[in-house]
């Protein structure tokens, strides 16, 4: 993975240490495998997709405070950065007893509009107005060309000069 792709689990934090205390994976394996299987569907690398394009992957993964969803989420990016595949990361911060429900999309969205602005507008085309929701960013891009589409629509066809038209 190219170091401008990368994103860290703590981007909401800030520069907050996020890597884990012990380098030994321990007691996850099936998990892992779940979620390498997953990436590997990301990226056309599954049994069956030979030279497919991959197909986009969601992941939410939950539990108890202190279960290991921080080590398993560390492993899948080390193996997400050997395959160079981009890599946005959400993670919730606990505020009251609600939380922030959608933190983890907004995050991983602000990232993507950071570092691969083209392909996120291109992936999301026709849905800045519903994923502005989350980010606002994408509703603004989206209401630029709004304006824009209205002001060459109200201008009307300009007369071409070379065709006989024209002032």
């Amino acid at each position: 993975m190219n170091a401008e792709y990368a994103v860290y689990p703590c981007a909401m934090l800030g520069s907050v240490e996020n890597r884990s205390v012990s380098p030994v994976f321990v007691g996850r394996a099936a998990e892992l495998t779940a979620l390498t299987a997953a990436l590997a569907r990301a990226s056309g690398d599954a049994p069956g997709a030979a030279g497919s394009a991959g197909e986009p992957q969601l992941l939410l993964l939950g539990g108890e405070a202190g279960v290991g969803k921080t080590r398993l989420v560390e492993e899948l990016i080390a193996e997400a950065c050997r395959r160079e595949a981009a890599v946005a990361v959400g993670g919730c911060v606990e505020i009251g007893a609600d939380g922030l429900p959608f933190a983890p999309f907004s995050t991983a969205l602000r990232t993507l509009h950071r570092r691969l602005p083209e392909e996120l507008a291109e992936a999301a085309a026709g849905q800045e107005g519903e994923l502005a929701r989350l980010l606002p960013e994408l509703g603004e891009a989206a209401a630029v060309a709004h304006r824009l589409r209205l002001f060459t629509d109200a201008a009307g066809p300009r007369a071409d000069p070379a065709a006989g038209g024209g002032s």
